[in-house]
């Protein structure tokens, strides 16, 4: 075995003697790939959590919301698909290096550090006494927001260079109160698509705020088949996210979404005894 995945409270693996240094010294060459919450050292280590708890515990849940609201969790699965895709770059890591070196490590994966690199911007900005709090849609010193346009749909805008602020603030027009709000009476007035295209012309980064439905319709995810919809006998209608980023000669494609349960147990078997 040259590479192990598991996803259990380092006491789990105490109790069952199945740990990092008893398999590494078994198999020096061994890549460990160890998933959990508060990671595999360090006085929380037996905890149990999800992602949901890595968002809670990593400053992310309290930093979302209204200035005059209360903290609140993300309305999907950040904290996993964050933490899966830091498990998968140290993974990946790991095993280049162990290409190069002939010895395997251990990757410990928490979920609640990655994180800590989504709320890095906001910790760049405490000082003692003076820690970030919640803003909305709002993001100190850019001109960033989601607006409600004419047609009752919305559009999100980030102005994060002084010139698409002074060509935003430009376009809006008016003189009286402040930029956030003349430019959210310009948005009020038009459609999205209309809002989208000026800004666009003008090189303002913008997007319309997309529903499932909506991603499935629009010609650009359509052509680059980022996001398909998928029907499965057992498991009904899908909408199911392209593998990315995408490789120019090995490019991932979608697999079986519901194989059989031992399918790959045995078609490894199979490929073993074959050799």
């Amino acid at each position: 075995m040259l590479r192990l995945v598991e996803n259990y409270p380092a006491a789990v693996l105490r109790k069952r003697g199945i740990g990092w240094d008893g398999l590494s010294a078994i198999n020096p060459r061994l890549v460990m790939l160890s998933v959990s919450c508060f990671g595999a050292t360090g006085p929380y280590r037996d905890r149990p959590g999800s992602g949901t708890i890595g968002e809670g515990f990593g400053g992310l849940t309290w930093l979302t919301g209204e200035a005059d609201g209360p903290p609140m969790l993300p309305s999907v699965a950040l904290g996993d698909a964050v933490g899966a895709m830091s498990a998968v770059i140290g993974t990946l890591t790991a095993l280049y290096w162990r290409d190069r070196n002939g010895r395997g490590q251990q990757v410990d994966a928490s979920l609640f550090e990655p994180v800590l690199q989504i709320v890095a911007h906001a910790a760049q900005r405490w000082a003692p006494g003076h820690a970030p709090e919640r803003c909305g849609s709002d993001l100190p010193g850019v001109l960033r927001n989601v607006y409600t346009t004419a047609d009752g749909r919305h559009v999100a805008i980030s102005a994060s260079t002084p010139r698409h602020q002074r060509d935003l603030v430009e376009l809006a027009g008016g003189n009286e109160g402040s930029d956030d709000a003349r430019v959210a009476a310009w948005i009020a007035i038009r459609s999205q698509a209309e809002v989208v295209a000026t800004l666009v012309e003008r090189r303002i980064p913008v997007a319309p705020v997309n529903s499932i439905e909506h991603l499935l319709a629009d010609p650009h995810v359509r052509d680059r088949a980022s996001l398909a919809h998928v029907v499965d006998a057992a498991l009904g209608d899908l909408a199911i996210a392209a593998p990315a980023p995408r490789l120019s000669e090995t490019p991932g494609r979608l697999g079986d979404l519901n194989p059989a349960l031992g399918r790959d147990v045995e078609e490894a078997l199979a490929r073993w005894t074959a050799r």
